[in-house]
C-alpha cells in the first residue's frame, strides 16, 4: 500500500454489451440495460439474470468452491453466492425456476450458482472491469488444470498482457487494464482498443460527476481496493486473471452511488496449498496491480 493512499484515505465488453444495454436475449434469458453489463459479458448461455439484483452462473466446481468457502471472510468483497441445490431451487418462485431451468445443462465439474449482482440497485449504471496483475494466467495453473499445452497457452497469454497494456517489457508493469465497460464511446471499440486506453476510459466514466461526487467515488474506490488487498494477504489467497467489477449510477436519484466487488475467481492461489516461492511471486504481481491501480485513483482525483 502506498504512502499516498494511506495519506488521501486519512484525509478524507464489447458486443455481448450493446446486446444487454438494448435488451436482447443473453443466453436464455432477456437482459435489462440496468443488469451490470460487464458481469455477464463474454459468459452468453452460461448466465441467466434472475431478478434486479441476483443472476445464475454456469461455473466451475474450483471456482463455485471458492465462492463458497470464502463467502463469509471475504463478505462485501466479493458477490454474495449460493450453490442452487434441488432444495434452493425447489423454494424459488416457479417464475424464477424457469430461468434456471432454460439454461443450458451443467457438464461434469460444473455447477449452477446463484450470485448478487454488482450493483443491482443501480437504475442507470456505468460499469467497469478492471482485470488485475501484469499476468492473467500462470504456467502452474495450466499445468494443475491439465491443459493439454500449458506452455503454448502461458506464452500466448503473456503475448495478451503486453498487447493490452497490462505488461511491460520496459520499465514499470501498469498490472491492470480494462476488460469491459459500458460507456458510449467504448461501444464497437475493440477488447485491444478499451485495453490500451484504460485510463481514459476510466477518466471518461467519472466525467457526469461533479468535482465533489467524483471525489466521493474515487474514495470509495479507494478504500475498497484497500480493504481487498488487506484481507486477502490476511487470509493468504490470491487470485489469477480476477477483476475488479464496478457499477457507479448515473441516475438522479443515487447518483454517485458505487458498488465494487472482485469476480472472476476461477483460478485462486492459496498459500497453504502452494510453494512459498510460487506463492509470493503471484501475491506481489497481484498486489503491485492493485497499488498502481490505487495510484491512477489517486491520480483522477487531483484533476
Amino acid at each position: 500500500m502506498t504512502t499516498n493512499t494511506q495519506k488521501s484515505l486519512t484525509q478524507k465488453k464489447t458486443t455481448h454489451n450493446d446486446a444487454l444495454n438494448s435488451g436482447q436475449t443473453v443466453g436464455n434469458t432477456k437482459a435489462q440495460a440496468t443488469q451490470g453489463p460487464t458481469q455477464v459479458a463474454g459468459h452468453a448461455g452460461d448466465i441467466a439474470v434472475l431478478d434486479s439484483d441476483r443472476i445464475v452462473k454456469i461455473m466451475g466446481e474450483k471456482e463455485a468452491h471458492t465462492y463458497l468457502k470464502y463467502g463469509k471472510q471475504l463478505k462485501g468483497i466479493i458477490p454474495n453466492a449460493t450453490a442452487i441445490t434441488p432444495e434452493v431451487l425447489e423454494n424459488l418462485p416457479l417464475e424464477l425456476r424457469d430461468k434456471i431451468n432454460t439454461m443450458r445443462q451443467t457438464k461434469k465439474g460444473e455447477l449452477k450458482v446463484i450470485l448478487s449482482k454488482v450493483g443491482g440497485s443501480h437504475i442507470k449504471p456505468t460499469t467497469w472491469d478492471i482485470k488485475l496483475a501484469k499476468s492473467t494466467t500462470s504456467k502452474t495453473q495450466l499445468v494443475e488444470e491439465g491443459h493439454s499445452s500449458p506452455i503454448t497457452k502461458k506464452i500466448r497469454m503473456t503475448s495478451l498482457d503486453l498487447i493490452y497494456g497490462s505488461r511491460s517489457l520496459f520499465g514499470e508493469s501498469r498490472g491492470y487494464r480494462m476488460e469491459g465497460t459500458n460507456l458510449p464511446e467504448a461501444q464497437g471499440a475493440s477488447k485491444r482498443d478499451i485495453a490500451k486506453n484504460t485510463n481514459k476510459y476510466m477518466a471518461s466514466s467519472l466525467t457526469p460527476f461533479s468535482a465533489r461526487e467524483k471525489n466521493q467515488i474515487i474514495d470509495k474506490m479507494i478504500e475498497k481496493a484497500i480493504e481487498t488487498q488487506s484481507k486477502l494477504n490476511e487470509i493468504g489467497l490470491v487470485f489469477i486473471g480476477s477483476s475488479f467489477l464496478i457499477s457507479t449510477e448515473n441516475g438522479e436519484k443515487k447518483l454517485g452511488d458505487m458498488d465494487m466487488r472482485l469476480i472472476d475467481l476461477a483460478h485462486p492461489v492459496e498459500k497453504t496449498k502452494e510453494t512459498d516461492e510460487h506463492f509470493k511471486r503471484k501475491q506481489q504481481q497481484f498486489n503491485e496491480g492493485i497499488d498502481n491501480f490505487i495510484k491512477h485513483l489517486e491520480n483522477l482525483r487531483a484533476l
